[in-house]
């Protein structure tokens, strides 16, 4: 992935972020594109997340969209810094992005990228804003994490669609759940997104199709806040570190080593003690019933403690 620039860091200190607007908008282009059904929907998400983004089209018209870059809007009266989707990382390019969505319709996706504005929010399903989405969530992410139990490590399209999709479903949590400052989430998110990085080479190999986290990333983004959601982050939170396991430990195959400490690291530390924190707020007096329970005492459907990381520790 392209390193930071110093003129990077001082720009951002000097407008006042948090971090440099790579690190912001590659999240919000994972996120985006996790969520997304089409190349149109993807568009979309993006600029309902703040992100300014416009097409680069083919030579000689505007009926084909080869390329993108994406940008912050500012609030100090300097123009916007744009920034191409393959300086965001390799898996952002639109060509890699496309094989997400081997069906998308192209009319609909120029467009959706001759549109100006902010976009309009996607309609979502009811179940994606009741307290079972966090458990749908959960078991989808689990159900990933078993099929790749038995992918070897030497299968780099596999995993890195695996780290490509936890990356982004990690990204909608931290726009959630720390909307202001990055914090364990963003880091975690970036994290994964150097696993899900390929060569050339690896990228002509790849299997193209839908990533199997989208309904994760739809039911993250969109369930309803209220007393439980505590209850469902932490759920979420540990399932996604089961899949971190999985992912250091092919990591760990392929030697790996400093990307596999780097794995780890993050999912035996901030992310234990987030998840941690949740669960004793949804223990907390007044918090209400965890899904699915009659009482509030009883877990969730499946145990994907079974395959925690150092949960506990």
């Amino acid at each position: 992935m392209p390193g930071i620039k110093r003129g990077e860091k001082e720009a951002a200190e000097r407008r006042g972020m948090p971090e440099p607007a790579r690190l912001t908008l590659a999240r919000r282009v994972r996120a985006a594109a996790v969520t997304a059904d089409s190349e149109a929907e993807f568009v979309r998400g993006l600029r309902t997340s703040g992100v300014i983004a416009r097409p680069r089209y083919a030579a000689g018209g505007r009926s084909e969209v080869v390329g993108y870059s994406v940008a912050l809007h500012t609030t100090d009266g300097t123009s916007p810094v744009w920034y191409g989707g393959g300086k965001l990382g390799r898996d952002l390019t639109l060509t890699q992005l496309r094989e997400q969505w081997p069906g998308s319709d192209a009319a609909a996706a120029v467009s959706a990228w001759s549109e100006r504005g902010s976009g309009q929010r996607r309609t979502v399903g009811t179940h994606m804003r009741d307290e079972t989405a966090w458990e749908m969530a959960a078991r989808q992410i689990q159900q990933v994490r078993e099929q790749l139990a038995e992918v070897p490590a030497h299968d780099t399209a596999r995993w890195s669609q695996a780290a490509f999709d936890a990356s982004g479903v990690m990204a909608v949590l931290s726009a959630r759940m720390e909307p202001h400052r990055p914090g364990p989430l963003a880091r975690a998110a970036d994290v994964l997104a150097r696993s899900a990085q390929r060569t050339s080479q690896q990228r002509r190999d790849a299997v193209e199709g839908p990533g199997q986290m989208r309904g994760a990333a739809m039911a993250a983004e969109n369930a309803r806040r209220s007393g439980i959601s505590a209850y469902g982050e932490a759920l979420l939170l540990l399932a996604l570190r089961n899949t971190m396991r999985g992912i250091h430990a092919m990591h760990r195959a392929r030697g790996e080593r400093d990307q596999a400490r780097a794995v780890e690291g993050t999912a035996r530390g901030d992310l234990l003690r987030l998840q941690q924190a949740r669960e004793a707020m949804q223990n907390s007096p007044g918090a209400g019933p965890a899904p699915g329970s009659d009482t509030g005492r009883s877990g969730p459907t499946h145990d994907p403690r079974r395959d925690d990381p150092g949960h506990g520790r």
